[in-house]
């Protein structure tokens, strides 16, 4: 499935992500795949394949301060 689309859908969940957890304020967040995909207007399953390797249900988002 790695087309343009699919790349443009990983790009818009990447900044998604980013810029919601870069505002948040908290230290560690996590991102269910269904709730971006639900977000985003896509599916679990692409979510999980843009922005994981192993999949699972998500991401966490870890703060180095």
């Amino acid at each position: 499935m790695r087309t343009d689309s699919f790349n443009e859908m990983a790009r818009r969940a990447a900044e998604h992500v980013n810029k919601d957890f870069s505002i948040c304020g908290q230290d560690t967040k996590t991102y269910l795949f269904a709730a971006l995909a639900l977000e985003l207007g896509s599916d679990e399953e692409t979510m999980r394949e843009a922005l994981s390797d192993g999949g699972h249900n998500g991401i966490t988002l870890f703060r180095n301060r």
